[in-house]
């Protein structure tokens, strides 16, 4: 397994059903987990709802391992509905359903309420970032919403981390509104297997830790620097391991560029 794109048919075409239950209508992203598509979940024919269908690569979810990769998901699905606080609710993508469909081969689904539109907190870096990063003001208002889901995740009895925090995985509703998704999947699945999402892993996960508190925080910070500079804090880590597909010198790539800065920071503080 490498860290480039993992080799993929084409997305399924419009109009595919899915278990009599879901027609796809369009394609609307993918990742290192899978692909993510707008469709219409049907109840005996009938249609209900739009919905957002994530369907698992089938080398990275299995039949047998579906309980464990989603079981972070699982449980948060649960807690969700016994949440009363708006402010959680408004930014934590609900999970409506989760399964196994059959055909045209079996893959593990996730079916999630559809954020309209198609944009990510990857949109507006990206959209910022010749100018040097967003302004101050917008990336407070975006900062402030970030923690608001995790400080609720992190305070539960049995504390979850999302693992896997980075600029796509953050919605971005026609209000302004920021969405968290894929909460726990990578908490769950091998390191190498998350592809870009070593840039935005701590140091403990690099070094093979799962996840915890510790580690969203410190995404948060590597997302903060990146809307406010409209770059990564560690670019160009690991480029030359990355294009030539090795794994085990990305990863060493992004440790050293973290111990590097812990360690200027240190002697900076020192002076």
């Amino acid at each position: 397994m490498t860290l480039r794109a993992k080799t993929k048919g084409p997305p399924l075409p419009s109009g595919t059903v899915l278990d009599g239950r879901f027609e796809l209508r369009e394609r609307l992203g993918g990742g290192a987990f899978g692909d993510v598509y707008r469709a219409v979940q049907s109840v005996f024919g009938r249609p209900v709802r739009e919905v957002a269908l994530k369907l698992f690569s089938s080398d990275a979810v299995t039949p047998e391992n579906v309980g464990g990769v989603l079981n972070d998901a699982i449980a948060l699905m649960a807690l969700q509905e016994e949440n009363p606080d708006p402010a959680v609710a408004r930014h934590l993508v609900q999970v409506l359903d989760m399964g196994l469909v059959a055909a045209p081969e079996q893959r593990a689904y996730m079916s999630m309420r559809l954020v309209p539109g198609k944009m990510t907190l990857d949109t507006e870096v990206r959209r910022f970032a010749k100018a040097g990063g967003m302004p101050v003001a917008l990336s407070l208002r975006f900062l402030r919403q970030i923690p608001a889901p995790l400080a609720w995740m992190h305070t539960l009895d049995s504390p979850l981390a999302h693992g896997d925090l980075k600029p796509d995985n953050v919605l971005l509703d026609q209000t302004g509104t920021l969405i968290l998704t894929d909460f726990g999947l990578a908490t769950r699945m091998p390191l190498t297997s998350l592809g870009g999402a070593v840039e935005y892993q701590a140091p403990e996960q690099l070094a093979g830790a799962s996840a915890g508190v510790a580690s969203d925080i410190y995404a948060i910070g590597l997302l903060w620097h990146e809307m406010l500079t409209g770059r990564h804090p560690f670019e160009g880590a690991g480029l030359e391991a990355r294009a030539r597909g090795d794994d085990a010198g990305y990863v060493f790539a992004h440790q050293e560029a973290r111990r590097r800065r812990r360690t200027n920071s240190t002697s900076w503080s020192r002076t």
